[in-house]
């Protein structure tokens, strides 16, 4: 599905600091597998996501996506896999104020070059209606709980029918119950559609509902 092999990302402080974020990070994420990357904050998980999702470069390693090396992908080519291949599902919602609910959902579809072979709309519409938002579609974001808006950034995130989803800290602005009503739904997708998942988090509890976890600290993998 995806691997990491010997990724190392620095950071430029200024002319004389670097800051080291990743030091030799190797993994690797099989299909349909359910992962959590875990670790304290500031211990790189982020920005081994950014990296597995494509939208962060290494400074040194190689990524490997399907049996391709992303090196040699162009950037219309890295576009086409991020929009296609990943579903992303971030913290804080990323949900667009002036579209409706359902038009939210359906904002990948509109960046795409591929030819769907489903009626977006449709299948939008399907998506709300099995996350209970058939009745919010007409809805704007502000208007909605954060649960709320975290299940339509799901549904978001499975409008191009991805190979795998990639979320940061998804619980993060959540408390406890919607937290785990999210991970239901995370777990929900993983063993009903066998969408590949790979949650970063620094809760325990949370990381605990995949089936590996990936422990991070000081930008290295110490356990997997």
């Amino acid at each position: 599905m995806i691997e990491l092999h010997d990724i190392w990302k620095e950071y430029q402080i200024n002319t004389e600091e670097k800051f080291i974020a990743l030091k030799g990070i190797t993994l690797k994420v099989d299909a349909g597998e359910f992962v959590a990357i875990t670790g304290p904050s500031g211990c790189g998980k982020s920005t081994c996501m950014q990296i597995l999702g494509l939208l962060d470069k290494p400074t040194k390693g190689k990524v490997i996506i399907g049996k391709r090396e992303a090196e040699n992908l162009s950037d219309n080519e890295l576009s086409r896999y991020r929009n296609e291949y990943i579903g992303f599902v971030f913290q804080q919602f990323n949900l667009i104020n002036k579209l409706t609910i359902l038009e939210n959902v359906l904002v990948p579809t509109l960046y795409t070059r591929k030819k769907l072979t489903y009626n977006p709309k449709e299948y939008g519409a399907y998506l709300l209606e099995r996350f209970g938002l058939t009745e919010k579609s007409k809805s704007y974001p502000n208007k909605i709980s954060g649960g709320q808006q975290q299940r339509v950034a799901i549904a978001r995130s499975l409008i191009m029918k991805p190979e795998f989803i990639l979320a940061d800290e998804p619980t993060g602005n959540l408390d406890t119950k919607t937290g785990d009503e999210i991970m239901r739904l995370f777990t929900e997708l993983n063993t009903q559609d066998k969408i590949t998942i790979v949650v970063v988090t620094h809760e325990s509890d949370i990381a605990a509902r995949a089936q590996r976890q990936i422990k991070m600290k000081d930008g290295q993998i110490f356990e997997s």
